[in-house]
């Protein structure tokens, strides 16, 4: 099994869609949306054989995105989310493992004028 990303994001948007109906979900990033948002992103990078030969490892990124103000609910969809990626286990069979290694960078990005407050999920795919 090797890493393709578009079959591993289409797995995560499918699986992130489950938690919450009132949050809008994106296998790649959009050119705009409102939040709140789950956004998988781009490959940070491919280890190929690691750590052994045939197994692909992989951080991809999924931004968690809220109004400027919405901190509390910020935290609660990073918590979700992580929850559902790592009791996931393997994407229902598209991956060999995965789990949510670490959160990242707390950020403000101004999308189309509006202010929105996001962070990085960073899950590790195994494929």
């Amino acid at each position: 099994m090797s890493y393709q990303r578009t079959t591993v994001a289409a797995a995560l948007a499918e699986l992130l869609s489950t938690i919450d109906p009132t949050v809008a979900v994106f296998a790649e990033p959009p050119p705009s949306f409102n939040p709140p948002a789950y956004i998988v992103g781009y490959t940070r990078h491919v280890d190929y054989d690691a750590p052994s030969f045939g197994v692909d490892r992989t951080d991809l990124p999924v931004a968690v995105a809220v109004g400027v103000l919405d901190g509390a609910r910020m935290d609660e969809l990073l918590d979700a989310a992580k929850k559902a990626v790592n009791e996931s286990l393997t994407l229902g069979g598209t991956v060999q493992s995965v789990r949510v290694r670490v959160q990242e960078q707390t950020l403000l990005w101004n999308i189309a004028g509006a202010e929105i407050m996001a962070a990085d999920l960073i899950v590790e795919v195994r494929s």
